[in-house]
């Protein structure tokens, strides 16, 4: 989904709602810990702060097969997050620079994915599925 500037000012009632599903299904050849991904769905609004600028609040919710960081094997990790940004022809460091006159809700949502993936999943029965390989860990507590 991708809107041109002209295309925005053309909407004539703000808040101006989205919703979409993306195939993120290439994750899986970027990040060798993430094995699958269902479909990713997006919805959202759109505000105008001014004919060159306008804020982009969304949810992403889908769900990603992650490699356990004990055992290696698939557990689903479930994201569900809010975001928002603003995107502007003008120069602002807080802002997404509008190129190519177009705003492309997939990076948008790639990216956000890609940031915000956990650093470390564990399963809930990685310790019991490591003893029954033999394998013995001290248990973290923070888990």
């Amino acid at each position: 989904m991708k809107w041109s500037l002209q295309q925005l000012k053309k909407i004539n009632s703000f808040p101006h709602a989205f919703s979409t599903t993306f195939d993120l299904s290439a994750l899986v050849e970027v990040k060798e810990d993430v094995y699958g991904v269902n479909p990713v769905n997006v919805s959202g609004n759109i505000t105008r702060i001014d004919d060159e600028t306008y804020q982009f609040d969304f949810n992403i919710d889908c769900v990603l097969s992650m490699a356990c960081s004990l055992t290696l094997d698939p557990v689903d990790y479930h994201m569900n997050e809010d975001f928002s940004e603003v995107y502007s022809t003008k120069d602002n460091e807080d802002w997404y620079k509008i190129e190519k006159n177009t705003i492309d809700l997939f990076e948008m949502v790639w990216s956000n994915v890609i940031m915000n993936l956990p650093i470390r999943v564990v399963r809930e029965d990685a310790y019991e599925i490591l003893a029954s390989r033999g394998i013995t860990l001290e248990q973290d507590n923070q888990e």
